[in-house]
């Protein structure tokens, strides 16, 4: 999928170790799918991520790294988390 117009590189030098913690923290938190779905399910979510998409998701209880950009496209769901230099990317079609 190419990226979506508008999205900055990802920033900071890059350490995968911290990274791969980070994003298996997110990845494998329950929560992060439920926020997931509510986005796909609720458009006041949607709205709310468009506007804050790390304050969406602090406030949903996941742990979320300070040093992180976090950018959410309404549309088709799309949710980058970018930090020390790499991304993870989910999104529905």
């Amino acid at each position: 999928m190419p990226r979506p117009q508008g999205l900055t590189p990802p920033k900071g030098p890059k350490d995968s170790d911290k990274f791969q913690r980070a994003a298996s923290k997110i990845t494998n938190n329950p929560k992060f799918a439920e926020a997931l779905k509510e986005l796909d399910d609720d458009p006041q979510a949607r709205g709310e991520a468009t506007r804050d998409a790390k304050a969406y998701f602090k406030k949903k209880g996941i742990e979320i790294p300070d040093e992180a950009d976090v950018e959410f496209i309404e549309g088709s769901i799309y949710v980058r988390i970018c930090c020390w230099g790499y991304c993870v990317v989910f999104y529905s079609a």
